[in-house]
């Protein structure tokens, strides 16, 4: 099949977010991108989930496609390993072990 300059292909599928940020990484590198089917999300709301298009000059395609490939191992490397982060440090919990403590009933002002 011979591609002309001006032919374009899909490169990727995914929600109307992802979608425009890959076209913004894509822009970035170079590469123009255009975000197609966005105007169904916008009447249909999510009832099409993954339904927005993303696509490039056929040019331009097994560049972007690495990009897109880059940008996903960068974006999901660490995908379902736990974040690190600090305990957080607080005071000692009361002790409790004699059952729990009542205080006094609040005064009231007689009228």
């Amino acid at each position: 099949m011979d591609h002309q300059s001006d032919d374009v292909v899909k490169v990727a599928t995914g929600s109307l977010l992802e979608m425009n940020l890959l076209a913004e990484v894509l822009r970035d590198a170079g590469i123009a991108g255009r975000v197609v089917g966005d105007d169904l999300s916008a009447g249909l709301g999510t009832a099409m989930p993954e339904s927005i298009e993303l696509w490039v000059l056929a040019a331009d395609a097994t560049r972007a496609a690495e990009i897109i490939a880059a940008d996903f191992q960068h974006h999901h490397r660490h995908r379902g390993e736990p974040a690190e982060f600090p305990r957080p440090e607080s005071e000692p919990k009361p002790d409790r072990s004699q059952g729990p403590h009542h205080f006094p009933e609040p005064r009231r002002q007689s009228p």
